[in-house]
């Protein structure tokens, strides 16, 4: 009977330093996965960073160009008026011209 109690009792030492061994293993392992989410959100932030800081820039482009149209836009309209300006002078004294003839 004693020696069925110490095999038992060497069965149980083995099953218990199994058991602490799987768990060092677990956390171990669960340690390897939280570390490597960790280094893929880490990767992933500074991808995106990364991206923001290239859609900054392509934004500030984009406002130069805007900018830069509008003042070509004003430019034109400006010219246009002019333009329309010197047309109608040109109208107005032409038919002074045309009026001051027809009186001769």
């Amino acid at each position: 009977m004693q020696q069925a109690s110490e095999s038992h009792e060497k069965a149980v030492e083995i099953l218990k330093q199994q058991l602490q061994d799987l768990q060092k293993q677990m956390e171990s392992t669960l340690q390897g996965d939280t570390d490597t989410k960790l280094q893929r959100i880490l990767d992933q932030k500074c991808y995106l960073e990364k991206e923001v800081e290239s859609l900054n820039t392509v934004l500030e482009f984009k406002v130069a160009d805007i900018l830069r149209l509008r003042k070509e836009n004003l430019e034109m309209q400006e010219e246009i008026i002019f333009t329309f300006f010197i047309v109608f002078c040109c109208n107005i004294y032409l038919g002074f011209k045309y009026l001051k003839k027809k009186e001769i």
